[in-house]
């Protein structure tokens, strides 16, 4: 799904993931607090992936999400060729770029990979 760099972009995207999520069931096995956790995570890693790319590139910007196995697939394709970069939480006086910390915190993985038109950031989260 495509979206372009409005700031209702985050809002639609957690909405995707929500609905793809609840579709399938993918929660039903887990009870509520759980199944809880487990789509605030989906819906907080989506939210950082997709306020970055808005922050950082030109262009609409495209997502997929699938299953790997178990787990959750999100990816995140922009046009700007920016390295995900890690900001440590100790430099005082900083706002925002915390954002990549926060998807390591919760993923089972994640990577990216530069592409002739920007840049594409996938990651895997437990279900």
């Amino acid at each position: 799904m495509d979206f372009t760099r409005r700031p209702d972009a985050v809002r639609y995207a957690r909405k995707a993931v929500r609905e793809f999520v609840e579709e399938r069931g993918l929660l039903e096995h887990h009870d509520a607090v759980e199944a809880s956790e487990a789509e605030h995570t989906a819906l907080l890693v989506v939210s950082e992936l997709v306020t970055n790319a808005c922050m950082h590139a030109d262009n609409p910007l495209h997502m997929c999400l699938g299953l790997y196995g178990k787990k959750l697939f999100i990816e995140v394709c922009d046009d700007s060729r920016a390295v995900p970069a890690l900001v440590c939480a100790d430099k005082g006086g900083r706002d925002g770029g915390f954002g990549l910390g926060i998807v390591l915190a919760v993923a089972d993985h994640w990577s990216f990979v530069r592409t002739r038109w920007g840049k594409r950031v996938t990651v895997l989260l437990p279900l």
